[in-house]
């Protein structure tokens, strides 16, 4: 049965109150490398890394990719989601834009867009559904891929009540109460019909 691993990437200078450089710019903090490395110990070796485009994700994999040099690297568009002008990311701490990206969730219309290059709720979920259309397509049978928190909680909305749930208001009050530390993981199958299980959050390993 195929096995996947769902990995949040470590801390980042944007998760310490350092700005962003850009969107996808922050990069981990010397506590995030830290949490990578030991995160490693708890990955099984792979047949696939993947992460997000985004720089925190790509160094997150970098030292299980150093584990195991020769297996194979893809990156995904599991990127976080980033609904916001990139007025807000660049060169904006993160505490700067908490209020009005959760402001997002309130208008509790999957369709609504803040700007002409950002995305929708509805956006998100489709990427949520892709990764679970390339989870299975793969043909690679342990795959750990390295993303990002609130994309985690859509995975895990999705699967519990079907991408729009109950709003995306009712989204945006589960984010805000559901805790997802640094290189918290979620483990998955897909099984021979390719349905796709998965697991709680794995957090025994962190300190």
């Amino acid at each position: 049965m195929k096995q996947f691993w769902l990995v949040r990437h470590g801390e980042s200078e944007s998760n310490i109150g350092l700005p962003d450089p850009s969107r996808e710019g922050s990069k981990l903090s010397p506590r995030g490398w830290e949490q990578v490395r030991a995160v490693v110990d708890h990955l099984p070796e792979p047949d696939l890394i993947v992460s997000s485009p985004f720089v925190r994700a790509r160094e997150s994999a970098e030292p299980l990719r150093a584990r195991f040099p020769d297996v194979a690297t893809a990156t995904w568009q599991v990127q976080e989601f980033c609904p916001l002008a990139d007025s807000y990311y660049t060169n904006v701490a993160m505490e700067s834009r908490l209020a009005t990206f959760r402001d997002f969730f309130d208008i509790d219309d999957p369709e609504h867009r803040c700007d002409v290059n950002t995305e929708t709720f509805t956006d998100c979920i489709q990427r949520v559904n892709t990764l679970f259309d390339n989870l299975r397509a793969s043909n690679m049978q342990q795959i750990v891929v390295f993303t990002h928190g609130t994309f985690l909680r859509m995975v895990l909305w999705q699967k519990m009540l079907g991408g729009l749930g109950n709003g995306v208001a009712a989204f945006g009050r589960f984010q805000k109460t559901f805790s997802l530390p640094n290189t918290a993981f979620i483990r998955g199958q897909v099984d021979n019909r390719n349905n796709i299980f998965l697991s709680g959050i794995v957090t025994d390993h962190l300190n």
